[in-house]
């Protein structure tokens, strides 16, 4: 009565189509994981074998060999078995979904009912002659056989990782014909953020992108691993097609942009840039990184518009004085150059990247003490880093 009742419940959610609470009773056309298909019945024997391997062992040992006299039922063995086969329906209905291939935290919790039963019923097998006690060195050393592989493989990050892996890759939840392969998009982040196994990663942003050629996220994240790996035409590919499913987002333009630009494909990095920037005039992060790109192509004169954009928008913008000078020294309007060089100093002094432009410009200007003191400091704040000495006229040199 409880199984055809269990079944009846399933039945009834199903027909109600409520998303991700029971297993499906039959194949649906996103979901080949029913519940008498050969995957979710291993799954539950696996997790039956691994939470409760005494209660399962009896189980098997009780239906295929003949039951003692002392095996009649008790009270107690009613409620242990009852316990047992009710929390073991509702690990078996519900959807692996919560979790991986099953989620053992969540849905294992019939492990401890079914665990007090088999131990019971084994204990009444027992002859009378012999002590209950008796079984315990040999439980004790069954259950480290159990138990040790597995806590053996905790205490390895990467090889528990190899292992769920492998188990992942071929788990029925994971495949293109599974809900377009959404899972594997999610275990990808998994190892790529928290394991630091991008190269496993990338392989589920395929399978994602071959289920679904409309996930802007796997677009990006292959991308991404490109860029990793500096293999910027590669990384640009996938970006523009992440960046064609969503023109207007200018978070993905900038960052197809300076892809492109580093793949010294400036033309379309620019083209890019100004279309970021008609999208958002007044973000000075836009006009920023478009003076960049474009100082960057060689074209001093846009950049120079950008960065006094930027200049207006938000005059305290991390590295615009340096780039600001960087320009005008390029420009040789050394008077410019000085000024922001300087301004740049006194906002990051810690910046080893500013001395040499600074020390140019002052030099260029005639500002030879104060050049002196410029490299004297830099040698203090910079001991044993290589040094400037020859932007110095001889006669300054400290």
């Amino acid at each position: 009565a409880i199984v055809l009742g269990s079944v009846g419940l399933a039945v009834l959610v199903q027909l109600t189509r409520l998303p991700d609470v029971f297993v499906p009773l039959w194949p649906l056309p996103d979901n080949p994981y029913w519940v008498l298909s050969w995957a979710h019945m291993k799954d539950i024997f696996n997790q039956a074998i691994l939470v409760a391997p005494l209660g399962t062992a009896f189980l098997i040992f009780y239906f295929f060999a003949k039951r003692p006299s002392s095996s009649a039922p008790t009270p107690e063995g009613r409620i242990l078995a009852g316990v047992s086969l009710l929390t073991f329906l509702a690990s078996f209905w519900i959807d692996p979904e919560l979790g991986a291939v099953r989620d053992w935290d969540l849905l294992s919790f019939y492990g401890f009912p079914l665990s007090l039963w088999g131990l019971y019923r084994l204990t009444r097998m027992i002859p009378h002659r012999l002590s209950p006690h008796t079984l315990i060195i040999p439980l004790i050393i069954t259950g480290m056989i159990h138990l040790s592989p597995n806590l053996l493989e905790k205490t390895n990050l990467k090889t528990a990782t190899l292992h769920l892996d492998r188990m992942l890759w071929d788990s029925p939840q994971y495949q293109v014909n599974y809900q377009k392969a959404l899972r594997a998009m999610v275990w990808g982040t998994i190892l790529r953020d928290s394991a630091d196994e991008p190269e496993l990663a990338v392989k589920y942003f395929r399978r994602r992108l071959a289920a679904d050629s409309t996930s802007i996220t796997s677009w990006f994240c292959i991308g991404d691993w490109f860029i990793s790996r500096k293999e910027y035409d590669s990384a640009a590919f996938y970006l523009r097609h992440m960046a064609s499913l969503n023109p207007s987002n200018t978070g993905y333009l900038l960052k197809l942009a300076i892809v492109e630009a580093e793949a010294r494909n400036y033309d379309i990095a620019q083209a890019i840039m100004r279309q970021c920037v008609s999208l958002a005039p007044e973000d000075y992060r836009f006009q920023l990184a478009a003076g960049l790109i474009a100082s960057a192509a060689g074209n001093d004169d846009e950049a120079l518009v950008y960065y006094r954009t930027t200049q207006r928008l938000a005059p305290d913008a991390d590295g615009l004085a340096l780039n600001m000078g960087l320009l005008y020294l390029q420009l040789k309007q050394y008077d410019s150059a000085y000024v922001y060089l300087k301004l740049a100093q006194e906002r990051s002094p810690q910046n080893e990247s500013i001395y040499r432009p600074l020390l140019l410009a002052q030099v260029a200007l005639g500002k030879l003490d104060e050049a002196g003191r410029t490299f004297e400091f830099y040698r203090q704040m910079f001991p044993g880093t290589p040094g400037l000495e020859g932007l110095l006229p001889e006669k300054r040199k400290p």
